[in-house]
């Protein structure tokens, strides 16, 4: 049992510099909020600067028999990133980013945000494949897959790391081997808390391959009503092809508006467009291409959105070299071509939750009853009472999993993070994003 609130800070009183925030502190509801807003309210948060506190913190925990997540960014969809009447250990302090000599690995903090690592790379005229959101950890963003604009030209998120720092619960810090970094690349950070990455960076330049991305989505804006619009992404100089698409978009008698801009501004674009926080539950499909009975199913359920803010949804596409086979080993299997479809069953406000949620899963299911619905589904974004690990992984993936599990974690203390060690209902988890 865990202890109560007095006890606790009884035994926190001799942590020493490690900084902590309990509830009464003043800073702790708003440290303690994720994106998506939950009833789960942490005992302390810890605030480590480096792997020695990460350390003491995960032995604090397991010493006095208190459940933790990990988080950076709090992007979890589905509440994972806190534990109720736990301890919330968040890595947001450790942000570092240090650039190779030869410009082209970096090695970064395992609680580093997209945004700051962007900028970090900006201002040394380099860049890196993020998601479309700043606030989104890239430790768990780029384990668990990590599709973005980049992915056509550079590959998913998981194929940009070449080495990984992981504090265990054996009280000790490794390097990851070529065994533990496979299964970190698509597999998310289920055996300890990664305090650093190793990843590959690129130059900042007109040179960077040109590839196009379209980013459709549908959202219920004040005062219009469901609209739908697309994101025109080119990654690269204005070639002759550039101006081919530019001309095919402007046929449609569509509203354009162009701007050069860098990975930086784009992402701090893209992330003011987007709420603080959200009350709710998103869905997801994965399909392999658009027939017209999926075309009527997103008209349908477009058209039927509740009037609330925040609800729609954002279609990613997997095209380009992320369906390439990578040449770093990993545990990816959907490389095939694809479309996911990221339902957001989201409101303003809790009293609006309900419909949002109900609107979602009746969207999904609908959606993922079509033909060319895959069987897989991004992990990251797929609800736990649909989730299925042999699906994603393959059986085989998952028996190395739970191998891997029962050896670096065997007591099962990170299980709010990727898998249980117990033979019973695999859980996914936390720190994803």
């Amino acid at each position: 049992m865990a202890p109560d609130h007095k006890t606790l800070e009884i035994l926190l009183h001799g942590v020493g510099g490690i900084r902590y925030l309990l509830p009464s502190s003043k800073e702790f509801d708003t440290l303690s909020c994720g994106y998506v807003k939950n009833s789960n309210t942490p005992l302390v948060i810890f605030r480590p600067k480096n792997e020695n506190e990460i350390i003491f913190c995960v032995q604090f925990c397991i010493s006095n028999n208190i459940q933790f997540a990990v988080r950076v960014g709090g992007h979890d969809l589905y509440g994972r990133s806190t534990v109720s009447n736990g301890a919330t250990i968040d890595l947001r302090d450790i942000n570092y980013v240090n650039i190779s000599r030869d410009r082209q690995r970096a090695r970064i903090g395992g609680g580093i945000l997209t945004d700051t690592l962007l900028e970090h790379l900006e201002k040394d005229g380099l860049m890196t494949p993020v998601g479309g959101v700043g606030t989104v950890g890239y430790v768990g963003w780029a384990t668990l897959g990590g599709y973005g604009m980049y992915s056509p030209s550079y590959g998913l998120g998981l194929d940009q790391i070449i080495g990984a720092r992981l504090v265990t619960s054996h009280n000790t810090v490794l390097s990851a081997d070529q065994q533990l970094l496979k299964v970190l690349r698509g597999g998310g950070v289920g055996f300890g808390i990664v305090v650093e990455l190793e990843i590959l960076v690129y130059p900042l330049q007109d040179s960077l391959p040109a590839q196009l991305s379209l980013h459709p989505a549908l959202f219920n804006l004040p005062e219009v009503g469901p609209t739908w619009m697309t994101a025109f992404e080119w990654v690269g100089p204005k070639t002759k092809d550039y101006q081919i698409w530019l001309q095919k978009l402007s046929k449609h008698n569509l509203q354009i508006d162009v701007k050069t801009t860098t990975p930086l501004q784009h992402l701090r674009a893209s992330t003011a467009m987007l709420p603080h926080s959200v009350y709710g539950r998103p869905q997801s499909v994965c399909i392999s291409h658009w027939t017209p009975e999926a075309i009527s199913i997103l008209g349908t359920h477009g058209s039927n959105m509740p009037d609330q803010h925040y609800i729609g949804l954002t279609i990613h596409q997997l095209h380009g070299r992320a369906c390439e086979l990578s040449l770093l080993p990993n545990i990816w299997m959907n490389r095939s071509p694809h479309f996911l479809v990221e339902i957001l069953g989201f409101a303003s406000s809790i009293q609006d939750a309900d419909k949002a949620i109900a609107w979602a899963k009746d969207f999904r299911k609908d959606l993922s009853a079509v033909n060319t619905a895959l069987e897989s589904s991004y992990i990251a974004m797929t609800d736990p009472s649909f989730l299925n690990l042999n699906r994603i992984y393959g059986e085989e993936v998952v028996k190395d999993l739970k191998r891997l599990k029962m050896e670096y974690d065997p007591q099962g203390n990170f299980n709010h993070i990727i898998l249980d060690v117990q033979e019973r209902e695999v859980v996914m988890g936390a720190d994803v994003e």
